[in-house]
């Protein structure tokens, strides 16, 4: 795999669930991998995530993002804390976190 992944690798990578046809699992395993090896990797996979849950937030995720994301983080309880974080920070400082 590429040092640079493509962005939006990524991000079907965090909205997958068990019928993603679109993420094989040997791309899904070499993420998951070095997802945990590489600081760096783990750091830019974070940020898209925490991304991807600011345009959630702000109702700006196209429609079937929209729905990957409300299957994949609505159901896990840790992934719901970040979605409420981040509606709380939006409750306290506005936009001035884009």
């Amino acid at each position: 795999m590429d040092r640079e992944v493509d962005e939006s690798l990524i991000v079907r990578y965090l909205l997958r669930d068990s019928n993603d046809v679109e993420l094989c699992d040997d791309e899904f395993q070499q993420i998951e991998m070095r997802y945990l090896a590489d600081q760096d990797f783990f750091q830019q996979v974070t940020a898209i995530e925490d991304e991807l849950i600011q345009s959630y937030v702000n109702g700006e995720l196209p429609t079937d993002e929209m729905l990957r994301f409300e299957l994949t983080y609505l159901s896990d309880p840790a992934k719901l804390k970040k979605i409420q974080f981040s509606r709380s920070m939006k409750v306290c400082f506005g936009d001035e976190r884009k």
